[in-house]
Formats: structure tokens, sequence, C-alpha cells
């Protein structure tokens, strides 16, 4: 992949977390949970989407 995607995947991620309210709900996921998020972050366009993936990786612990 190249820079100007990883940028938009990242900038992606962050206007979700930012704009949807997500960055609270972020912050309490456990540092494991947040890394797979950043590494999945073109997978996840919205709150919703998120979630689910955050419950899923949850219940993979």
């Amino acid at each position: 992949m190249n820079d100007a995607y990883n940028a938009n995947v990242i900038f992606g991620l962050t206007a979700i977390l930012t704009q949807t309210g997500a960055g609270d709900y972020f912050a309490t996921l456990p540092i494991e949970i947040q890394q797979a998020i950043n590494e999945h972050a073109d997978e996840i366009h919205s709150r919703e989407e998120l979630e689910a993936f955050a419950d899923t990786m949850m219940k993979k612990r």
C-alpha cells in the first residue's frame, strides 16, 4: 500500500472517532483492541462498524 492510501485510512478512522464522538469509546478499549482497530481501519466506515469490530475482538480475547 502507498503512503497516500495509508493516510486516507488513518484520516478516515480519525474522522469517525471525532465526528461521531466515538473517540471516548475508543479510549476506553484495551490497548490490544485499539491496535486491532488501527490495523483494520480500512474496514471501518462508521461508529456502528467500529463498535461491532471491537465487540468481535473482545469476544476473541
